[in-house]
């Protein structure tokens, strides 16, 4: 599993400076296309990656939260193995969903960034296309 701070650390590698290029010349845009694409290429699998850790943290948690609905998870049994009452599942049920939701949050927030940056190398990359012809 990669953590949100390692998703972030690979965006910080990415050199974006390369989408907010001023292209003025033919030649400009023809040497500047090829970085474009790598930026956006590498930032579609950085959101391949996150797409996919959220998709197993919620899959994960989805499991959890059913366990707690019939009241088979451990947190809430009791010693004599006898579940306990629907007020303490509910609880449970709330307890985790907040964890998941606080753990979801910085994926989500890098999720947003990355999709704002394909829009500008999308836009980048059309306007390189077309002035390199």
């Amino acid at each position: 599993m990669i953590t949100a701070a390692q998703y972030q650390h690979q965006l910080s590698e990415l050199s974006l400076d390369i989408l907010d290029m001023a292209l003025t010349s033919k030649t400009e845009a023809q040497e500047a296309l090829p970085k474009i694409i790598a930026v956006q290429n590498q930032l579609q699998q950085i959101e391949q990656g996150i797409n996919l850790e959220l998709h197993v943290m919620r899959s994960q948690y989805q499991a959890r939260i059913a366990g707690a609905e019939a009241g088979g998870s451990s947190r809430i049994m009791v010693s004599a193995k006898r579940r306990i009452g629907s007020s303490q599942r509910a609880n449970e049920e709330a307890r985790l969903t907040a964890e998941r939701d606080e753990k979801v949050a910085p994926f989500q927030d890098l999720k947003s960034k990355v999709a704002e940056l394909l829009v500008k190398a999308g836009g980048a990359r059309d306007a390189a296309e077309k002035l390199a012809g």
